[in-house]
């Protein structure tokens, strides 16, 4: 239960800072992988014991999600209804992709955070000099 309960913690603390930098940084598409994967390099693996890729995926998923939401709702859908009608699918199908592709690219990054810090740790890798 307590490891539930700190994944939560992550996903909340991870989805919170990617929806601040979201709004507030100038950036690619591809810019939120970058503090996911310093995430899961440098949050200990107590934290994150079992799968991480669900820790990233979910993350991701909510820090694109939930922008989207947002706009989908400032702008009264106009902007996605375009969107799907050029692309052919409906509203909903386009959101949930977003979700989806976001929450791959978050799970992957997290994943290869994890594995990084794991693998220095199994070699007893000296990365700091």
């Amino acid at each position: 239960m307590k490891n539930r309960k700190n994944n939560l913690f992550i996903i909340g603390l991870l989805t919170l800072l990617l929806i601040i930098f979201q709004f507030f940084i100038n950036a690619e598409w591809w810019w939120f992988v970058i503090p996911v994967f310093v995430a899961g390099v440098l949050l200990p693996p107590k934290f994150t014991k079992g799968n991480g890729f669900c820790v990233g995926f979910v993350a991701g998923a909510l820090s694109w999600f939930l922008p989207h939401f947002y706009f989908q709702w400032t702008y009264s859908g106009k902007l996605f209804a375009q969107l799907a009608t050029l692309i052919g699918v409906p509203v909903w199908v386009l959101v949930i992709a977003i979700a989806v592709i976001g929450g791959i690219l978050g799970g992957l990054a997290f994943t290869t955070g994890k594995q990084l810090r794991s693998g220095k740790e199994k070699l007893k890798l000296n990365l700091e000099e």
